[in-house]
């Protein structure tokens, strides 16, 4: 039977860089989710896999929006997903509760997720969605820098000074219009500096 007064969940795990894009896993806990009494929005059944990540994504945005889950399924190896970060953005916003799963033959229990505080938001951003989509902070920032360099004609911006003024937009936006993203944004900007500092440190060390 569903857990608590939860009816309508919405599945979310990983796709990318998993075999057959993990289709088979979507389609196994839906139906034993369905088996099970609830009703299961499965993004799997959606898709168009041709037309890329994207795509994709977007629709999965408007699947959470338009069909209004009570719940969110995550599915083994979501921490290591960037989709998954999306939807649960998306899933907190709409302030819809997030739920592992535990299988007993059979059956099936969902055990609500503790939402995630500001730090551990921002510490899971910074170490895997955004090194995913940018690299690590003392390489992009690097590359920032040199940019701002020629930009602003100066002699030199270190990365350290890029993830500070990167705190103080977070800090300005935050005084126009506060919202959790701009805490989250500049939790994770200040992280960064120690990462660069730890990076270049272990570089020095094993050249």
């Amino acid at each position: 039977m569903p857990t608590a007064k939860i009816k309508k969940v919405y599945l979310s795990g990983p796709m990318t860089g998993v075999p057959n894009k993990n289709f088979g896993e979507f389609n196994r806990v839906a139906a034993l989710l369905r088996k099970n009494g609830y009703e299961v929005i499965n993004p799997v059944e959606f898709g168009d896999e041709s037309k890329g990540w994207q795509f994709n994504i977007k629709r999965d945005i408007k699947l959470i929006i338009d069909e209004e889950p009570e719940g969110i399924v995550l599915l083994d190896g979501w921490q290591d997903s960037k989709g998954v970060t999306v939807e649960l953005f998306i899933g907190n916003t709409l302030d819809i509760l997030v739920f592992t799963l535990v299988e007993t033959g059979s059956s099936i229990e969902l055990i609500p997720v503790q939402k995630e505080n500001i730090l551990d938001e921002a510490k899971r951003l910074i170490s895997l969605d955004r090194q995913n989509s940018y690299g690590h902070p003392l390489d992009d920032f690097s590359k920032i820098a040199s940019l701002w360099q020629v930009v602003l004609g100066l002699d030199q911006i270190t990365p350290e000074q890029v993830a500070l003024a990167m705190v103080c937009v977070k800090i300005s936006r935050e005084l126009n219009k506060p919202g959790r993203d701009n805490v989250v944004d500049g939790a994770g900007y200040w992280a960064t500096i120690d990462m660069i500092r730890t990076e270049r440190d272990r570089r020095e060390k094993s050249k």
